[in-house]
């Protein structure tokens, strides 16, 4: 593909979408990021200037533009239902950072916007196309581990336990703040994609701020509503329970960890390990489980899983822009957001109340004591 034919990116966003997207995206010789829309048209300048874009002033100016073909949307939460809305609207492709939008009903209308396109329209689960985790996938589906009934993911961070941490809107709830959001929603849509076909029939959740108050801008203490600590338990079909917490105050470092359970194996993910098996002709041991076509920065940990896994996801993206559908035939949906955000909406529910928050009747126990 020459320059004449290569997909044309916009970013609306200068966090996740000049950390992540960015470097991504520039990696792929078919693609060229051409635009930027800051939280302000001073903050979009100075960011598009110092990574060679060309700034545009609002979301709208840069979905109207006729040399962007796919708009990142990286906003905060809760301007991705009208960022995502006006890039439909406009017949731009679309990779809308999570979560899609903050209540099920504005999922429903995008979905609808969606539905009246032919445009790419995909939620940014870059987790799906990490190689490591592709595996355990494969490896579930496949029935190499027999009946999964027991799945264990935690995700941690240490920069909300600076106690002088800048403030932004990862803090202020009113802009859709918090690791519920922002990070259950990555665990909750990675264990859909790994066990798509088990029901979630309950819900129970846990958030905590962990730190009560942060100095503004100015210095002064302000009330923190917006969650540091997310955790929950699901209740799925065929037995399957699954504990998913993350924490952006922690200390002694960042984790990603997975453990799998089934009845002829288990299966456990690390960032240091990587990938490890016991099944059932190796029972009592761990033996390493080799994993093709890994970045070596990823193999030596030298890199965020997150801005990691979206450099397998970033070629697919503009193969799918340009054409080629299947490239992303794995990609997380807005009907996945859909169901993503019920559980998240429950979660919710769930640590405010202290009571589990059932979604689907029938659930069965196959144990008497």
């Amino acid at each position: 593909m020459d320059d004449v034919q290569k997909v044309r990116i916009g970013i609306i966003g200068t966090g996740v979408g000049l950390r992540t997207l960015l470097p991504g995206f520039r990696a792929v010789p078919a693609a060229e990021v051409v635009g930027l829309v800051g939280s302000s048209p001073e903050r979009g300048s100075a960011m598009a200037e110092k990574h060679g874009l060309q700034a545009y002033s609002s979301a709208r100016e840069l979905c109207e533009s006729s040399t962007v073909d796919l708009v990142c949307v990286a906003s905060p939460n809760t301007y991705h239902h009208a960022d995502v809305l006006c890039a439909l609207e406009h017949g731009k492709h679309v990779l809308a950072e999570k979560p899609l939008a903050m209540t099920v009903a504005e999922v429903d209308q995008l979905i609808k916007a969606a539905n009246q396109t032919a445009c790419l329209a995909v939620v940014d689960h870059q987790l799906r196309f990490n190689p490591y985790l592709r595996a355990i996938r494969s490896m579930i589906q496949n029935g190499e581990l027999g009946r999964v009934y027991y799945i264990r993911v935690h995700q941690q961070g240490t920069g909300f336990s600076d106690l002088n941490a800048a403030w932004s809107w990862s803090f202020d709830a009113d802009l859709g703040g918090g690791v519920r959001l922002a990070m259950a929603s990555h665990l909750v849509d990675l264990v859909r994609f790994w066990v798509s076909d088990r029901s979630v029939h309950a819900v129970s959740g846990a958030l905590d701020v962990v730190v009560g108050h942060r100095p503004n801008a100015s210095g002064d203490a302000t009330s923190v509503r917006a969650s540091s600590f997310v955790g929950a338990e699901l209740a799925l079909g065929e037995q399957l329970r699954v504990q998913l917490s993350a924490t952006a105050a922690a200390f002694s470092g960042s984790r990603f960890d997975c453990e799998i359970y089934g009845t002829d194996g288990e299966l456990r993910f690390d960032l240091v390990n990587k990938l490890q098996a016991s099944l059932r002709q190796t029972r009592g041991k761990l033996t390493p489980i080799e994993v093709a076509d890994v970045f070596t920065d990823e193999r030596e940990n030298r890199v965020s899983i997150f801005s990691g896994s979206f450099r397998y996801f970033a070629p697919r993206l503009v193969a799918a822009v340009a054409g080629d559908r299947s490239a992303t035939a794995d990609a997380s949906s807005f009907s996945d957001a859909r169901a993503n955000q019920v559980i998240l909406d429950a979660i919710l529910a769930s640590a405010r109340c202290g009571s589990a928050v059932v979604l689907d009747e029938g659930y069965s126990c196959n144990a008497l004591v």
